[in-house]
């Protein structure tokens, strides 16, 4: 029945884009009624259904005004559900709306002032909160007279003749870019389907306006204080952060927390505006996904202790600790604590007794591991007792080289890694020969006496060139029970300081006879030292131990390999595979096979 009524007599110039309240308002001023609802009742139109966007209600609007209802149906927000509205393509939540209070573009209105109110149309996406500006002149929008009532809030013509022309406030349009995304989504011209397109519009607007707020202003702007244009600028600056994804949202906050963790202030110093407002959003479970990537982001950098709430939910672990709460949980003094955290680069003395900055939050990893190797420290005297020596020796052993101290601080005994001794222990027992000393061994400090140099050089020596030694009994009890030939170490004295293994010497560490070790020297396997002897004896090229140390994880000699595949059933028939991983050394020499053999045999 709707489809027959005919247009006014007097009507009015379709608006691109103008909702059908305005529409209605306009065609209500041009036909002389005093008030939209007055107009609406004396037509027989629903008002409050056609505040609500009700299609009936448009369509009789559209037919008295003789213009194609379908633009109106597009642009005006229509009540689709409680608490939802349909603008264009885009279902819109009401919260994202301004129902109550009209805002219009001061040149629009300037521009058409000589034609009065029927020339002054109000798009309905200006309803929208977010959009703040006109796209036409680049201006912010301003807010028009209040309706003399809640039923003529929409009386968009009557509304705007008690509007005094103010200067405009101008936009560029680079601060227009969330403006122009959101209309882009309404207009259906957006196809994004990433992350940021799968958002609800007002996700988007809400969040990327209020990020854009805390980037520039801190933690701490009134909201009644923070302008149009602040807004405007705001959305700006937030839109591009959602745009590039969670990791970008994640990087700005973690930007805003560099440099304060040492403040007394944690996560709600740093993002309160921000932070607050996702709070106060808590009944709306369209912000979960932006709750859960802060509460995520929180967890993780900031010292939240267990259990407690972040965004409504309870906090797993604490991911991250300050310093006070990681000397709580790892039981390691500040002290300690602190000097390890600035061995590792983790943390600078700050010039206060006892004091330390933090140069960013402690991982719990790493504060396991920290007091996993305090569990395991011994202090000097039990260091002594672990190697079976005296104090005063286990001090000439400590350097870097040979027994690294774990933690040395002022008036404090040095702190060592029970790792670091049993490394030290593994390191000469690897050079220890089956069989009891000969006549004339000795353990290293007498032998390093009798040499005429300090017990720390020749256990340096001994372990630089690889020098034999041997226990009594064959079994190494403490440092103490490694026995040395007095002459080798005097001839290792000699030996170049990069260091310099004997070929005789290396051909036991491989298992390969001396002629082998010299063709491998030859082909380049084996790095050569050439050694300057006093005359007459000749220059002899040793071997550089490093290059032992590589060959013996790309190489395995005959000997070798024989005894890790004895036994083994598939070897039977497989002799064929051989040849192919040998090393080529040519004749008189002991066969040499790459490592990859085991993995075929």
């Amino acid at each position: 029945m709707m489809f027959t009524i005919a247009a006014l007599p007097l009507s009015v110039e379709p608006i691109i884009g103008e909702s059908a309240t305005s529409l209605t308002s306009r065609l209500a001023w041009r036909n002389g009624a005093p008030r939209l609802i007055t107009f609406c009742s004396d037509l027989g139109i629903d008002h409050r259904e056609l505040t609500n966007g009700a299609e009936r209600e448009i369509r009789r609007v559209a037919a008295l005004a003789g213009l194609d209802p379908n633009p109106l149906l597009f642009w005006t927000p229509r009540l689709i559900e409680p608490g939802w509205f349909q603008v264009g393509q885009e279902r819109i939540k009401f919260t994202a709306l301004s129902r109550t209070q009209i805002y219009a573009c001061p040149l629009c209105l300037d521009e058409q002032a000589q034609n009065g109110p029927l020339g002054i149309g109000h798009p309905g996406a200006w309803q929208l909160n977010s959009i703040r500006s006109c796209a036409l002149h680049g201006c912010a929008l301003v807010p028009m007279p209040p309706a003399p009532s809640n039923k003529d809030v929409f009386d968009f013509a009557r509304i705007i003749e008690r509007h005094v022309s103010i200067p405009p406030m101008p936009v560029s349009e680079t601060n227009m870019v969330l403006e122009h995304y959101l209309i882009s989504r309404i207009s259906g011209e957006n196809d994004d389907a990433g992350w940021l397109g799968k958002l609800p519009l007002h996700v988007v607007s809400q969040t990327a306006e209020n990020l854009g707020i805390l980037m520039p202003l801190g933690p701490d702007p009134k909201r009644s204080d923070i302008t149009d244009l602040q807004w405007i600028a705001a959305g700006a600056a937030g839109f591009p952060v959602l745009a590039a994804g969670p990791e970008a949202l994640h990087q700005v906050l973690a930007d805003m927390k560099r440099g304060h963790v040492n403040d007394a202030g944690r996560y709600r110093a740093r993002y309160r505006f921000f932070f607050e407002w996702l709070r106060y959003r808590d009944d709306d479970r369209d912000f979960d996904i932006i709750r859960d990537l802060v509460r995520d982001f929180i967890w993780k950098n900031f010292p939240v202790a267990r259990g407690a709430l972040v965004l409504g939910k309870e906090c797993p672990r604490q991911f991250v600790h300050s310093l006070p709460t990681a000397v709580r949980a790892s039981g390691i003094t500040k002290r300690q604590l602190g000097r390890r955290l600035c061995s590792m680069g983790l943390a600078t003395p700050n010039g206060e007794k006892l004091g330390f900055d933090i140069h960013d939050y402690i991982p719990d990893g790493v504060l396991a591991t920290i007091a996993a190797e305090f569990s395991g420290l011994l202090n000097a005297t039990e260091a002594a007792v672990y190697l079976g020596i005296k104090r005063f020796l286990l001090t000439k052993l400590t350097r870097p080289d040979l027994i690294p101290v774990f933690m040395r601080e002022e008036k404090a005994l040095p702190l060592y890694q029970v790792s670091a001794l049993s490394g030290f222990m593994d390191r000469l027992d690897r050079l220890r020969e089956t069989g009891d000393p000969q006549h004339g061994w000795e353990d290293i400090a007498t032998a390093a006496h009798r040499t005429k140099i300090t017990t720390e050089k020749a256990t340096a020596l001994i372990l630089l060139h690889k020098l034999p030694l041997r226990c009594r009994h064959n079994e190494a009890a403490g440092f103490r029970s490694f026995l040395i030939d007095p002459v080798v170490l005097r001839e290792a004295i000699s030996l170049p300081e990069e260091g310099a293994v004997h070929p005789r010497r290396a051909a036991r560490l491989l298992h390969l006879p001396v002629a082998t070790i010299t063709a491998l020297i030859a082909h380049g396997h084996l790095d050569g030292v050439p050694v300057k002897r006093p005359p007459p004896a000749r220059p002899q090229v040793y071997v550089c131990p490093h290059s032992i140390d590589v060959f013996q994880d790309l190489f395995i000699s005959q000997r070798d390999l024989v005894r890790k595949i004895e036994g083994r059933q598939n070897f039977v028939g497989r002799d064929d595979l051989l040849p192919e991983h040998q090393l080529d050394l040519g004749e008189k020499t002991e066969p040499i096979y790459r490592r990859e053999v085991l993995d075929f045999l």
